[in-house]
């Protein structure tokens, strides 16, 4: 498995993390990516989306054997990898969460 991740903040990969340099690159190696702000005044920490992701992901049978979260002063966002093939209806329910900013499979 390779986890990937964007930081604005200069911080130390952790494990076997690579470090992308922008949002764009992560967006483009990732496999399923959910984002959501901070808990500044200015944004919302929206608790529970990992629990959302996850019970949408065991709804559809999906294996999870990978999971990356991340949070910063920004944003937060969560890669997850799962086994096999999966359900279009997989994809358009992860899409429908509430503040997810952008989403790629």
């Amino acid at each position: 498995m390779k986890v990937y991740f964007y930081d604005v903040v200069d911080k130390l990969a952790l494990g076997n993390a690579k470090k992308c340099s922008s949002l764009n690159e992560l967006l483009s190696l990732a496999d399923v990516v959910s984002l959501n702000v901070d808990g500044r005044k200015s944004n919302e920490n929206v608790k529970g989306i990992l629990a959302q992701i996850n019970t949408i992901l065991t709804d559809a049978d999906s294996n999870i054997f990978g999971q990356y979260l991340k949070k910063n002063e920004q944003l937060g966002y969560v890669i997850t990898y799962i086994d096999g093939v999966y359900n279009p209806e997989l994809e358009k329910k992860l899409k429908e969460i509430p503040n997810t900013i952008k989403y790629s499979i």
